[in-house]
């Protein structure tokens, strides 16, 4: 009858296998800081020059994918700005980036080759872009007719449809992806801002997921304690590290929900507790007596 604690340390024994693991963590260039207040605990901040990247994805978006995160921008709208983050090429213009129009809005963009140029997801409607954290997230999935969508803050704010040629492009091999710059040359541009909790999924996460994703961001849930699936989630950087390279953490994500810890009295009146990752209990019984919902994990596969 008397209280009690009961718990202990878990190491998550079903962790996503389908991560790339260590082969896609990035590299820094030009020495961004790395002791920044980020949306949730640390994050980076790039200046003129700085970015981080890495070209190990091989061919993983070959189908479809969606990459994006919170950013920070270092300036306002109102003038070009850098380019934030983005999956492409300086040498053969192979290229989806998130970038800041001569306008200053929040703007997407791909391109195929030198010769065919480049296609917009249309700035007119974007809002512009200011010094307050957003959730950018952008998507390519060849069967949609639009098939290039562009998010700010878990709302769709525009769409490319999908070009006549389209089966023509984007057969990739070690296309480099980057964060606080984009292609080569451009590496240089301006300074991108402050960077957190990106993830990059070899699928496009429906406009439900994203909602979902930025509402859990919003209520202090990282990527491991939302409820979206985790299917096809190829790296996941949570700028948690103050030194070295940025790491890969999606490889720690659970594949499903579990249950960390039991501890059940029989006797007398089959009391149970039950803690999983983002959930526990109190039975007597068949019947739950208590209930707590929306935990999120603190450890650092987590955050």
């Amino acid at each position: 009858n008397d209280a009690f604690t009961v718990g202990g340390w878990v190491k998550n024994s079903q962790a996503s296998s389908e991560s790339l693991g260590t082969s896609v963590d990035m590299t820094p260039v030009g020495s961004p800081t790395k002791t920044a207040t980020g949306k949730l605990g640390n994050g980076w901040t790039f200046g003129s020059g700085q970015y981080v990247t890495t070209s190990n994805f091989g061919t993983s978006f070959n189908s479809a994918f969606t990459m994006g995160g919170w950013v920070k921008s270092s300036q306002a709208g109102g003038s070009w700005a850098p380019y934030y983050f983005g999956f492409g090429d300086n040498t053969n213009q192979h290229d989806y980036s998130v970038y800041s129009d001569d306008s200053g809005r929040w703007g997407g963009e791909f391109g195929y080759s030198a010769e065919a140029g480049y296609y917009s997801t249309g700035n007119s409607g974007s809002p512009t872009i200011n010094t307050n954290w957003h959730f950018v997230m952008i998507t390519w999935n060849p069967s949609d007719s639009y098939y290039l969508r562009y998010y700010v803050d878990g709302a769709q704010i525009s769409s490319s449809p999908k070009p006549a040629d389209a089966s023509t492009q984007y057969n990739h091999s070690n296309i480099p992806f980057t964060i606080g710059a984009i292609r080569g040359s451009i590496t240089t541009t301006g300074g991108a801002g402050t960077m957190d909790e990106f993830s990059v999924w070899s699928r496009a996460l429906s406009s439900s997921e994203i909602s979902q994703l930025y509402t859990d961001y919003t209520n202090g849930k990282t990527l491991g304690g939302s409820s979206i699936s985790k299917t096809q989630l190829k790296a996941y950087y949570n700028f948690e590290q103050t030194s070295g390279n940025l790491l890969n953490q999606a490889s720690l994500m659970p594949t499903s929900s579990l249950n960390l810890l039991k501890f059940t009295n029989t006797t007398p009146e089959d009391v149970v507790w039950e803690v999983g990752t983002t959930s526990a209990s109190i039975k007597k019984g068949a019947t739950t007596i208590a209930t707590a919902t929306g935990l999120t994990d603190n450890t650092s596969a987590f955050h």
